[in-house]
């Protein structure tokens, strides 16, 4: 059947194969391929509704239509995150949880579980997306837009600068987060502790509180695997995943380092270092008064490869080293 040469395979009536596109109204197929840009930066997309719908990012929300959430101040550009933001304001009870078969966790939305349970499998059982600047891997392929970030110069990356502070970050998402520590618990939805008066404004600063009240026995443990320190939170070992004896485990590897061996961030106004950009930022509120910081590497920021030898089934696991502050950090190397 010939179809009319006004019949345009990639409009709106039109979806996306890996080998080409096809028709939803007819059968007309085609392997030609287009890709629909964006105007305002380098994004691009095989289907002109996810055009559509990036395009939003780069409008205000005053120019669009929003959802307004009818229990709180919420507002989004999108539907979908709407119904999603809507979740916070029922009662557990109330919401179908989607359970790990794997682990405790649960998850309220199937795409959550879906993204979960890729931590229970190895690198080689997924598709991963590399880094093509340094040997950094991930399982999302957000992850490895948000980890790109760090290989582009700051002259080339949109900065989101806190209008309150000396804040700026590369992401919307963490100044829109920033943001709350700059507003009071009354103007914001906060989650409660049910154990005691703690408040958070944010979900996941509340889920780390209440591991506290839970005894020791209840909470899973990361166990650092060059030392008996366990932590409650995986985050508390730094995301640092290795494979011993077939496992992987995870370890806070910065702590068993030099020094001299681990790029740090200085504070261009006292002696303050930290290991983490993040905690440098943090920091540098503490100098409001002062012109906007300046983040100072003292050495390039490279991630190492880590080889970690075959540990003895007899070992000794005292650790010589002294602890600071809240990561139980090390002074001496393993």
């Amino acid at each position: 059947m010939e179809y009319p040469e006004s019949h345009k395979l990639i409009e709106d009536v039109a979806e996306t194969l890996d080998n080409g596109n096809y028709c939803k109204l007819c059968p007309y197929r085609s392997l030609e391929t287009r890709t629909y840009d964006c105007s305002f930066c380098s994004y691009k997309a095989k289907r002109k509704n996810s055009l559509t719908r990036h395009l939003l990012i780069h409008q205000d929300i005053s120019e669009v239509t929003s959802y307004d959430c009818s229990f709180c101040s919420y507002k989004t550009k999108h539907k979908s995150h709407l119904a999603t933001h809507m979740l916070i304001h029922k009662d557990a009870s109330d919401i179908a949880t989607y359970q790990c078969t794997l682990c405790p966790h649960k998850a309220k939305q199937k795409s959550y579980l879906t993204k979960h349970m890729l931590t229970h499998k190895d690198a080689s059982e997924v598709t991963t997306y590399d880094c093509s600047f340094c040997s950094y891997k991930t399982k999302r392929k957000y992850c490895l837009t948000t980890h790109m970030l760090i290989h582009q110069d700051a002259a080339d990356v949109t900065i989101y600068q806190c209008t309150l502070c000396p804040y700026n970050a590369k992401q919307k998402s963490y100044l829109t987060k920033h943001m709350l520590i700059h507003k009071d618990a009354s103007e914001v939805t906060t989650y409660d502790c049910s154990f005691c008066s703690y408040k958070a404004k944010r979900k996941a600063d509340l889920k780390s509180h209440t591991l506290i009240h839970k005894d020791a026995s209840e909470v899973p443990t990361h166990q650092c695997a060059l030392c008996p320190y366990k932590a409650k939170l995986k985050s508390n070992l730094l995301f640092v995943p290795i494979r011993l004896n077939g496992k992987r485990i995870y370890s806070d590897i910065w702590i068993h380092k030099a020094a001299s061996e681990i790029t740090t961030y200085d504070c261009s106004f006292c002696s303050y270092k930290a290991k983490h950009e993040g905690d440098l930022r943090t920091h540098t509120l503490t100098h409001q008064e002062v012109s906007e910081p300046l983040l100072i590497k003292s050495e390039p920021l490279l991630v190492p490869r880590i080889s970690i030898p075959k540990i003895p089934k007899k070992l000794d696991l005292s650790c010589g080293g002294h602890t600071v502050g809240p990561f139980f950090m090390h002074g001496n190397k393993f």
